[in-house]
């Protein structure tokens, strides 16, 4: 419903952009009936001028009374009438009453937000605001700035302060904060700095977590060989932030609680030496207080602050976190971004358990993914809802409770144009995800592939392999969506359609659906209806060695489609059939494996041919999990096969191994193994460099198991003579 009203909003946005400007001299009323906004965007008229009035009651259109009712899109009048502020009056006799209404207020310019994850201008000490820089400064922040400034300014040195708030809200950020504020106050000794520590990083080694916060003299403990200061010392006349101070031991809390209450400390071993600091301590946890906190430590922090978690903010703090995070990419491409306002309302609703943190590292993920697109044709980044991951993309169609804030706020903004601005590099000192020049990186690694002779399709092969490797070492388990955060990506309905589907084919297949199978086909399925509801042309190309090969998941699967389509109301075509019957075939358990991949070993005759098939294509694809043996002429297979064996056991990650040979003659060497060592092995002869680069991209994709290496690898021989097709069973 939601999607079919975008769709009606932007075929009015549309018309409303191709009309001409001597439109509004005429008499007739500007903008354009239900009949038209109909016609052009393929829909009922019915459903349009349903649509037309719920946008009407969004502040999306604006209705021009009589007949016929004519409409104007927001955006297109907020431009026609760029002077204009204040309450639209978004129901009208006549288009002329805009042109004859007066500003209200001035329109003011916002700045572009140019510091970290939350702000909206560079923070320096010549500022003449600080924390209003802050998204949220006026919102959903406003009470935590306020006790922020008021425990920066208690004399003589500030009020000891506990910021509270999930992982991701921005803790560090708004410590940050603090100490420029106490800055530009004059509350922060000449040359005084912010001394930040993670205490996490010492938590299982107390006795170094406390020589790092209040050091040590020489034969404090073992290899204590030299007196050293602490980090104490070092943030004395400025602030001292302790990260994850829940993560403090009782013994180290003792310590602080005399730090805080006297200013007085001992280095680790000193036994009559005070030493005097002046200091603000401001600390940093994401658990309640009382619960890991000595009541006499906790009762010497007189200020904790609550900073709220990203759900609980306002929709239009996080439409301007969305903005920023997005121009911060665009600076770092140097491209301008354009985000698709269906992708814009999914990137508002999805759930973000890791807050604001997480929000950065999704979007930053997306970039990654759609860059290729930018590299090959050198347009502007562009993201539209297919280019989402699936956790972002199925929370537009899932019941949510913010569903229609955020699209009432989509629905006036339209497409984000996210330019890239130069000036936010020398400013952006957060963590990123991604390494500062990863795009650089991408754009060379695509220069170097076209140098070596490869064609577009094998450029981009190679490239998204490199997302993908680096994306695993990022996450290297995709952990199952919680059961209950199910009903947050699909339709609720559509769950026990689902469940009577998979029993159906639990039965059909003999096994039962893993949990992990279970969620893919429920997000699948559902994005699927969506395509099929919009018109759009499902294609398989693949579908009869689908239907050839798995001919019992290909039967589970049409079980399927119809318990689905009936409940849909429509059709599954038998291309749709054919996904979720490889889906069944191929989406088990064990693909998702931590770190487990199909091995790929390479023996080919001569001084360094097989050697020099696997470097290059390891270098290719950036990786170096393929492995080679080098057959001199004179030697046959048994002789190879001792040092066959011990490499399978290196090479073999629990998920079995593809053996690549030049000659059939070796082919008994993946039955040897196997009989040796239990690893199943399969053999592929006539090997030729683009086998093995074919071979090793289906082995690094996630979640191939045997079987598909294998036949891509046998599917790869085949483009160069031989079309027969491997039995399913053969395991040599």
């Amino acid at each position: 419903m939601q999607r079919r009203k975008l769709r009606v909003l932007t075929a009015l946005e549309e018309l409303c952009s191709g009309m001409p400007a001597e439109v509004l001299n005429q008499y007739e009323p500007a903008g354009f009936s239900a009949e038209q906004v109909a016609m052009h965007c393929g829909l009922s008229r019915s459903n349009t001028s349903s649509d037309l009035n719920q946008l009407h009651r969004d502040g999306a259109v604006v209705k021009t009374v009589g007949r016929p009712t004519y409409y104007l899109a927001f955006a297109w009048v907020k431009k026609k009438f760029p002077r204009w502020s204040g309450i639209m009056p978004y129901t009208i006799q006549h288009h002329r009453e805009l042109g004859n209404l007066e500003p209200l207020n001035p329109v003011v310019k916002q700045p572009l937000m140019t510091r970290q994850f939350q702000t909206e201008a560079p923070l320096t000490e010549k500022s003449e605001t600080v924390f209003e820089n802050l998204v949220g400064a006026e919102g959903s922040l406003q009470n935590a700035i306020e006790q922020a400034k008021s425990a920066v300014l208690y004399p003589p040195k500030g009020l000891d302060t506990l910021l509270v708030g999930p992982t991701g809200v921005g803790k560090t950020l708004f410590a940050e904060y603090m100490f420029a504020f106490a800055q530009k106050e004059g509350r922060v000794r000449p040359g005084g700095q912010m001394v930040v520590f993670n205490c996490a990083d010492y938590a299982h080694n107390p006795q170094l977590l406390l020589s790092q916060l209040f050091g040590h003299v020489r034969g404090a403990f073992t290899g204590a060989e030299k007196e050293k200061a602490g980090l104490v010392e070092k943030a004395d006349g400025g602030m001292l932030f302790l990260d994850e101070i829940h993560r403090m031991p009782p013994e180290g809390q003792e310590m602080l609680f005399y730090l805080l209450d006297k200013g007085q400390f001992r280095r680790m071993g000193e036994v009559e030496n005070k030493r005097q600091v002046q200091l603000m301590m401001v600390g940093a946890t994401t658990e309640e207080p009382d619960s890991f906190m000595l009541k006499t430590f906790l009762r010497r922090i007189p200020m904790v602050i609550s900073l709220p978690e990203l759900n609980a903010r306002p929709m239009r703090e996080r439409l301007q976190l969305v903005k920023y995070l997005l121009a911060r990419e665009a600076a770092h491409i140097q491209a301008d971004i354009v985000v698709d306002r269906e992708a814009v309302l999914a990137l508002l609703i999805y759930e973000c358990p890791g807050n604001i943190g997480q929000l950065r590292n999704d979007l930053q993920i997306i970039c990654a993914k759609v860059f290729l697109t930018y590299i090959r044709q050198k347009q502007n980044i562009f993201i539209d809802r297919e280019a989402l991951p699936a956790k972002v993309r199925q929370s537009a169609t899932a019941d949510n409770p913010r569903h229609q804030e955020a699209f009432r706020l989509v629905s006036r903004t339209g497409r984000l144009l996210v330019p890239a601005a130069a000036d936010l590099l020398s400013v952006d000192k957060s963590e990123r995800l991604l390494p500062v020049d990863f795009y650089q990186q991408l754009a060379n690694r695509v220069n170097f592939l076209e140098r070596q002779g490869l064609d577009d399709e094998e450029v981009v092969k190679c490239i998204e392999v490199d997302i993908d490797q680096y994306f695993r070492q990022i996450y290297p388990r995709v952990d199952p969506i919680d059961p209950d955060y199910l009903p947050n990506l699909v339709p609720p309905a559509f769950i026990p359609v689902l469940d009577q589907a998979c029993s159906v084919v639990a039965d059909l297949l003999n096994k039962a659906v893993s949990e992990r199978l279970y969620q893919a086909l429920a997000i699948h399925i559902v994005s699927s209806l969506q395509r099929i509801e919009r018109g759009q042309v499902i294609l398989n190309p693949k579908l009869p060695f689908i239907a050839r090969t798995y001919p019992q998941e290909m039967k589970a699967a049409k079980q399927m489609a119809a318990i689905i389509g009936a409940y849909a109301n429509m059709d599954i075509p038998e291309e749709e059939t054919g996904f979720i019957a490889l889906m069944l075939a191929t989406l088990e358990e064990s693909a998702f494996e931590e770190n487990s991949r199909v091995g790929i070993m390479v023996i080919a005759h001569g001084k360094s041919t097989a050697s020099s098939l696997v470097d290059f294509a390891n270098k290719l694809l950036g990786v170096s999990s393929a492995r080679a043996i080098d057959m001199s002429m004179e030697l046959c297979a048994d002789d190879i096969f001792p040092q066959a064996i011990a490499l399978a056991k290196e090479v073999d990650e629990g998920k079995g191994i593809v053996l690549l040979v030049d000659m059939g003659s070796l082919s008994g060497v993946g039955a040897a193994i196997t009989q040796e060592t239990g690893i199943p092995v399969k053999t592929v002869d006539m090997v030729t460099t683009a086998v093995v680069l074919h071979t090793m991209h289906k082995a690094l994709l996630a979640n191939n198991g045997l079987d598909e290496v294998y036949r891509a690898a046998w599917s790869a021989r085949s483009a160069w003579g031989l079309n027969e097709e491997p039995a399913r069973s053969r395991v040599l």
